[in-house]
C-alpha cells in the first residue's frame, strides 16, 4: 500500500528516464514506485518502417528494469506500446519478462479494457501483486460505456477475480487546464474525484496522476519570465490543506519534467534546440537556445552557457542537492561534458523527482 508521502512519477521508459531513477539517492528511492509506461517501437522514417520487431522490443525489458529499480515495486503501463496485433499474446509477454528477471511489478489496467481482461486476470493469479486501474478525469462526470464508474469499476475488478484490497486506484487528470481561476479548477477536480470514486478508503491505494508542463517552450530574453505553474502540486497542496481532516489524501503523481505524448518525431526534420528544465516550489525554470543539430547550430555547447546562468540565479539549490544539481553545476564548470539530449533528460528527471520527494515530506511534516 502506497502512503501519503509517496510518490509516483510516470516514466517514459527511455534512457534519460531510467538513469534518472537510478541515480537517485538510496533513501529517496524508498518512497518512490514510478509508473513506468513502456515506449513503442521506433519507427524508420527514412525507411518508412518499423526500427525492430515486437519481441526484439521487450526483449530486456525485464532484466533492465531489474538492474536499475532492483527489487522495488513498479506499475507497469504497456497502453502506450501500441500493441496493433496478437495484442493479449504480448501482454503475457511482457509480464513474463518481468516475473523470469524477479521484478516486482503491478499491471495497470484501462477502465474500458475488454479484450485483454482474462490475459490481466492470469498475471494477478501469478503474481501476486494485485493490479493498478487508471482511471482518465473524461470518465469521472458521467458514464463508462453506459454504465456508471461505480458500476464499471465493480464489473472490471469482478472479470479481473479480485477485490478493494489490492486494487491500486489511479485517477489520471491529464493536462491540468485552469479555466475561470485556480480555484474553481481546483475544486471541480476535487468534487469529481471525491464524490464518483465509490468507497475510496477500501482501495489499496489511491493515486492523483496530473500534468500542466507546456508542450512548447517559448524561448524570452527575460529570464524571469521563463517560469510555468506546477498545476498539479498546487492541486495537491490546496487537497492537503482542505482535506487533511476529513478524507483520505491521495498519493502524489506527476508525468515529472515532461508531456502526456509518446511523440515518434522525424529527426530529419525536426531540429531539436537546447532546453534547460528546473523545479522550483511551485514553478517550473526553463532555458532554452537554439537548434542542437544542423547547418548552424550552436550545437550541445549552449547547455554549458545554460547551466552557468542557473547556477548564478538565485533558483540554483546548490550541487549537493541532487545528482542532476550536481551535473549541472560541473557543467557549468567545465568539469561535465555538455552530453545529448538523453543527458538533459535524466539531469531535469532526477533533480525533478529529488525535489518533489523532499517537497512532500516537508507538506505532511507541517501539515501534520
Amino acid at each position: 500500500m502506497l502512503q501519503k508521502k509517496d510518490y509516483v512519477p510516470v516514466l517514459k521508459w527511455k534512457m534519460g528516464e531510467y538513469q534518472a531513477l537510478n541515480k537517485l539517492r538510496e533513501d529517496l528511492k524508498d518512497r518512490i514506485c514510478p509508473l513506468i509506461e513502456i515506449v513503442p517501437i521506433g519507427f524508420d522514417h527514412e525507411k518508412g518502417v518499423l526500427r525492430e520487431s515486437m519481441d526484439s522490443h521487450i526483449a530486456d525489458i525485464g532484466t533492465r528494469l531489474k538492474k536499475k529499480w532492483g527489487d522495488r515495486k513498479a506499475f507497469i503501463d504497456i497502453y502506450s506500446m501500441e500493441i496493433k496485433s496478437d495484442r493479449s499474446n504480448y501482454i503475457k509477454k511482457v509480464f513474463e519478462k518481468y516475473r523470469l528477471a524477479k521484478c516486482n511489478v503491478v499491471p495497470v489496467i484501462c477502465l474500458n479494457e475488454s479484450e485483454a481482461t482474462q490475459v490481466f486476470s492470469e498475471i494477478i493469479s501469478s503474481d501476486a501483486n494485485g493490479i493498478a486501474i487508471r482511471i482518465k478525469s473524461k470518465y469521472l462526470d458521467g458514464s463508462v460505456l453506459g454504465m456508471s464508474l461505480a458500476k464499471k469499476i465493480e464489473n472490471l475488478t469482478s472479470s479481473l477475480g479480485i477485490g478493494k484490497v489490492d486494487v491500486d486506484i489511479i485517477v489520471d487528470f491529464e493536462e491540468i487546464v485552469v479555466l475561470a481561476n485556480e480555484k474553481t479548477t481546483f475544486d471541480t477536480i476535487q468534487r469529481l474525484m471525491y464524490e464518483n470514486i465509490p468507497e475510496i478508503n477500501l482501495w489499496r491505494s489511491f493515486i492523483v496522476l496530473g500534468c500542466s508542463f507546456p508542450a512548447e517552450l517559448k524561448y524570452t530574453k527575460d529570464k524571469a519570465n521563463c517560469m510555468h505553474k506546477r498545476m498539479e502540486w498546487l492541486l495537491y497542496k490546496d487537497c492537503v490543506s482542505k482535506f487533511k481532516d476529513s478524507f483520505r489524501l491521495p498519493t502524489f503523481s506527476d508525468y515529472t519534467i515532461g508531456t502526456m505524448e509518446h511523440k515518434q518525431l522525424d529527426m530529419r526534420k525536426v531540429k531539436p534546440s537546447a532546453k534547460l528544465k528546473y523545479t522550483l516550489d511551485d514553478n517550473w525554470y526553463y532555458d532554452k537556445g537554439t537548434a542542437v543539430r544542423g547547418a548552424n547550430s550552436r550545437g550541445f555547447g549552449q547547455f554549458k552557457s545554460l547551466c552557468s546562468s542557473l547556477v548564478v540565479s538565485r533558483h540554483f539549490r546548490g550541487e549537493g542537492f541532487s545528482e542532476g544539481d550536481k551535473y549541472i553545476k560541473k557543467c557549468s564548470d567545465g568539469d561535465e561534458g555538455t552530453g545529448n539530449l538523453s543527458t538533459w533528460v535524466w539531469v531535469s528527471t532526477n533533480q525533478h523527482m529529488t525535489k518533489v520527494l523532499i517537497d512532500i515530506a516537508s507538506l505532511y511534516a507541517v501539515s501534520g
